[in-house]
């Protein structure tokens, strides 16, 4: 009966879908005991855990080595302790690990050994960082689309705009030349915000600022670009930040159209505080006719910023000031 026992033990050791160790509380914890499995899950004969010293230690991932060491001492407060780190096997590659720590202490409380348990999570690694991988693809899919259907909504209605005009004869040069226009900036708006994944709201209105600088250059308008952001919102979807874009740039053209103004100021900074982005333009011109609140303008910009659930107020005195603030938990 013994022997039948001992074969069983030793067949369940060499078997079993996990290694059993023990090791001394001690620096870099030298086995004492490793289980005849390390060989198939590791490709290491249990000899050279015992007897190559830190055999344990200079395998493992050097990524992980530091956090893996750190966090041993509360093994010391709690007497057990769960970890997951890389461990260099025979062929020289990786495999994840599962290592759960029970410390053995004697009746002084003292430690005395460790008991543990490996298992091999390489697969299960494997198919979470798949799922990781698959999950950032389709947001970036869906983000990609969302785009999309932003410019078939902004140049291609203003496309769609400009063709029944010209069908029916009802048009002058100005109007083509202006929806031309709008079709362009936002066009290039679009392509700013395509052209790199993941790009942070700062990026972007820098890019913004930047382009816009260089078109105010052929008009006798100043402009006043005051970019002051602490936060840089690189968690802003990108819907979003095209929004944003396109805000500022209608009020902008607005003002440049028809406020027959000198000056434009455009100021943008973020509230730590509130936790706000706050952005503002505003002209010196000759301020709002009451035949223009309900311009086609100015419901654009309206119905982004509630889309976006911004808040927002026109201040029509000294010129027109367009003033909305967008929260980070909105935009994120």
């Amino acid at each position: 009966m013994k022997e039948l026992t001992k074969e069983r033990l030793d067949h369940l050791s060499l078997y079993m879908p996990a290694l059993i160790y023990s090791c001394l509380p001690i620096e870099n914890y030298p086995p004492i005991f490793i289980s005849q499995s390390v060989t198939r899950l590791m490709g290491y004969k249990p000899s050279d855990f015992i007897n190559i010293p830190n055999f344990w230690a200079d395998h493992i991932h050097s990524d992980d080595k530091d956090n893996i060491f750190y966090n041993l001492k509360n093994l010391f407060i709690y007497d057990k302790h769960s970890h997951t780190y890389r461990f260099q096997v025979a062929d020289g590659s990786y495999k994840w690990f599962q290592d759960d720590l029970t410390l053995y202490r004697n009746e002084m409380g003292e430690p005395i050994e460790i008991f543990g348990c490996m298992v091999d999570i390489t697969q299960q690694k494997k198919i979470q960082n798949d799922i990781f991988q698959l999950e950032i693809k389709n947001q970036i899919f869906d983000q990609r689309v969302k785009l999309l259907q932003d410019m078939h909504d902004g140049f291609g209605s203003q496309l769609a705009i400009a063709q029944l005009k010209i069908r029916e004869k009802d048009f002058d040069r100005s109007d083509i030349e202006n929806i031309i226009h709008d079709c362009i900036l936002d066009l290039h708006l679009v392509c700013d915000t395509l052209s790199q994944d993941n790009i942070s709201l700062e990026e972007a209105l820098i890019n913004f600022k930047y382009r816009l600088q260089r078109s105010f250059t052929a008009t006798h308008i100043n402009l006043q670009f005051t970019l002051n952001l602490k936060s840089k919102g690189e968690n802003v979807i990108q819907s979003h930040v095209l929004n944003i874009l396109r805000t500022l740039q209608e009020a902008i053209t607005n003002a440049i159209r028809h406020s027959k103004c000198n000056n434009i100021f455009v100021f943008i900074e973020f509230n730590e505080q509130t936790q706000e982005y706050i952005f503002s333009v505003k002209d010196d011109g000759i301020g709002m006719p009451d035949n223009v609140k309900n311009g086609r303008g100015l419901n654009n910009i309206q119905a982004r910023l509630q889309k976006m659930g911004a808040d927002f107020k026109i201040i029509n005195a000294g010129g027109v000031e367009l003033l909305f603030k967008v929260s980070c938990r909105i935009l994120n």
